[in-house]
């Protein structure tokens, strides 16, 4: 076992310092769900009930049954009232620690990005490493992707994200290894 562990590890080296910078293209995107080899998996099914509440245009929050995601419309962000829910379902994305939820409905148009915060639970917070934590989502095609631009707060407890989209949403680790060349 030893041994092919090692032997991954020379070849991701390998690869990794073969390639340039203009050849190489990251696993994950900066979350606007284009970029290369996206993990791609089947959606998972609904795990508990689902939460629902309209939202007009002046502003609203939905929060989980369970408290753990929530999602924040700004004013402005929908012209007219929206009835959104929020769906436990299982992970289909492996390297996931945490649950995960369908926002719905999906496709709908915004006309500002709307904030999806996870809370982590104790727990949770001390043995996850916030600077490789990020929010992940599933496209309608099962392909997930990172968040880039996910945010920790300060008392290491919540995840957040602002998006223009829903879909499927987890938390997820990436800890990303690149040789420098120059």
């Amino acid at each position: 076992m030893k041994r092919i562990v090692l032997f991954l590890l020379w070849v991701n080296t390998t690869l990794a310092l073969s390639c340039s910078k203009k050849d190489s293209t990251p696993a994950y995107p900066d979350g606007n769900g284009q970029g290369a080899n996206p993990v791609k998996r089947p959606h998972g099914k609904p795990t508990g009930p689902a939460v629902s509440k309209q939202i007009g245009p002046s502003s609203g929050k939905l929060i989980s049954t369970d408290g753990i995601i929530s999602l924040e419309l700004p004013a402005g962000a929908i012209e007219a009232p929206v009835n959104f829910s929020i769906q436990p379902i299982e992970n289909t994305l492996l390297e996931s620690p945490g649950k995960a939820y369908r926002l719905l409905p999906e496709g709908v148009q915004f006309s500002k990005p709307v904030t999806i915060t996870y809370s982590l639970s104790d727990k949770e917070a001390k043995a996850l490493n916030p600077d490789i934590l990020f929010l992940a989502y599933q496209n309608a095609e099962g392909h997930h992707y990172l968040a880039a631009n996910s945010e920790m707060n300060s008392t290491g407890d919540k995840v957040s994200v602002q998006t223009t989209h829903f879909s499927d949403w987890t938390i997820a680790e990436l800890l990303e290894v690149v040789a420098d060349t120059t």
